[in-house]
């Protein structure tokens, strides 16, 4: 019991770092042994080391805090391509997932990164607030694109472009995009911060431009079925990692008035 309490909370970056390395070996291990037809597919191995997890924190959020958090729509994926044999996919998703997760610790120190509070007053109201609405909505955010994927299948019959859809109309994807928004007002040059310089604020707002029009080409790419379950978490993680990196930069260099 203690051992599925420790996955639910954020675990250390050595942990993180450890179920990320074993779900590579297995998924290393299942691709050189696929040849000989074993008894047990050690990609299974891959989905119950990363979706575990996920699913552990997902169930105690729900039974805890009623809220449904975004991990629910991976877990939700993972379970809809494990329910149709497609396991391999499965495994893809939660080791990507899970080096997101590795990677956005290994460069903050923190599983989930974000505005720190003291940014805040510095940034647009009207995007302070819709974040916020986000923050506070997302469990009605998650029903709603499970409904809407739902809906899709249903007319469509297109069961990837539907888990697809789980992966890439998250709340966490609307976040990014208005925390990038919010990013950028810090380093115009009307905002109240410290100076930079000028090529410091030109490199920072390309940053930001190239990740929003990155992230909102990815949500487009995947609603209109031109992109598959792994490519969606792959580059979802890309422009999240990509983002982060920006913020944490920003964060450490500026001074809010």
């Amino acid at each position: 019991m203690k051992f599925l309490q420790s996955l639910s909370a954020q675990v250390s970056l050595f942990t993180q770092g450890a179920i990320l390395a074993l779900g590579v070996l297995f998924i290393l291990l299942d691709a050189i042994t696929e040849s000989f037809n074993p008894v047990i597919d050690l990609a299974w191995v891959t989905v119950l080391v990363c979706g575990l997890p996920l699913l552990i924190n997902s169930v105690q959020s729900i039974l805890k805090h009623l809220e449904i958090h975004a991990n629910f729509l991976i877990v939700v994926a993972m379970v809809a391509l494990i329910s149709i044999g497609d396991y391999h996919t499965a495994a893809y998703v939660g080791l990507i997932v899970q080096a997101g997760f590795f990677l956005e610790q290994l460069i903050t120190g923190e599983s989930h990164y974000t505005l720190d509070d003291d940014m805040l007053p510095a940034m647009p109201s009207q995007l302070v607030a819709m974040r916020q609405g986000i923050n506070n909505y997302s469990s009605v955010i998650v029903v709603a694109v499970l409904l809407l994927s739902m809906g899709s299948f249903a007319l469509t019959q297109d069961f990837i472009h539907t888990v697809t859809l789980l992966l890439v109309l998250c709340p966490c994807s609307l976040e990014l995009i208005l925390v990038a928004l919010m990013m950028g007002s810090l380093v115009d040059d009307a905002s109240p911060v410290s100076e930079l310089s000028k090529g410091t604020k030109q490199s920072h707002l390309g940053l930001l431009i190239v990740s929003i029009v990155f992230h909102i080409a990815i949500i487009g790419a995947g609603v209109f079925g031109f992109m598959d379950p792994v490519t969606a978490v792959a580059l979802h993680g890309l422009a999240r990692l990509g983002l982060v990196y920006n913020l944490k930069v920003l964060n450490s260099s500026l001074c809010v008035a």
